[in-house]
């Protein structure tokens, strides 16, 4: 029964998923903010299913004066026990639980980028960097009980979001998506904890 509602689970995360929202003062926060999934394939007795990991960005609701901040939050795989999941490259994958706080750093000293700039710097780099402020995610074994995942702490790491191009490997592997947005998530722990995602957004858009 758990294999059922593990792999329907999945399958209903094509669909969309509201309208998206706006990360109150940053422009580049706000073009992060959105409900996305990464697809991943999980075997489950044996028999392979294809299965969606929500990521879902956005804006963490301050007192006037604080500084803009975004939460990136993970959700778990609810996969059945001895799941076992990886990319379609053949990387295992492993289930992921929490939520992060992320600053521009860049923008330190100010509240907000000029549109022309924001648009600028997207051209030219295609994305843009942030710094983790606090959070830490549960990593373990898909169909593990989530308290006996290990914790990583993520404050002072990074993310890096970019945009993914036409003709990229990652552009080929969302292409069951369509001409829904797509970008690459790089997120580093100061520990050394890498984890790479290619999303697809299936929500309205940022802003």
């Amino acid at each position: 029964m758990r294999v059922a509602a593990f792999c329907a689970a999945g399958a209903l995360l094509l669909g969309p998923s509201g309208a998206g929202s706006q990360a109150y003062g940053d422009l580049a926060l706000a073009w992060t903010v959105g409900d996305y999934r990464s697809p991943l394939l999980c075997e489950v007795d044996g028999t392979p299913f294809r299965v969606l990991r929500r990521i879902r960005v956005s804006p963490k609701r301050l007192q006037q004066g604080q500084r803009p901040t975004i939460r990136v939050q993970f959700y778990d795989l609810e996969s059945p026990e001895e799941t076992r999941c990886y990319s379609e490259e053949g990387a295992g994958e492993e289930n992921l639980i929490g939520t992060l706080e992320v600053v521009h750093e860049s923008r330190r000293d100010r509240t907000d980028i000029a549109e022309r700039e924001f648009t600028d710097m997207l051209r030219r780099e295609g994305g843009f960097g942030f710094k983790v402020k606090r959070g830490r995610l549960r990593m373990g074994t898909p169909g593990a009980a989530p308290e006996s995942l290990a914790v990583v702490d993520f404050k002072g790491g990074s993310l890096e979001v970019h945009e993914v191009e036409r003709g990229q490997d990652a552009y080929r592997k969302l292409l069951d998506f369509g001409e829904r947005r797509k970008l690459t998530f790089r997120l580093k722990a100061p520990d050394g904890t890498s984890l790479r995602f290619d999303l697809a957004q299936m929500d309205g858009g940022p802003g």
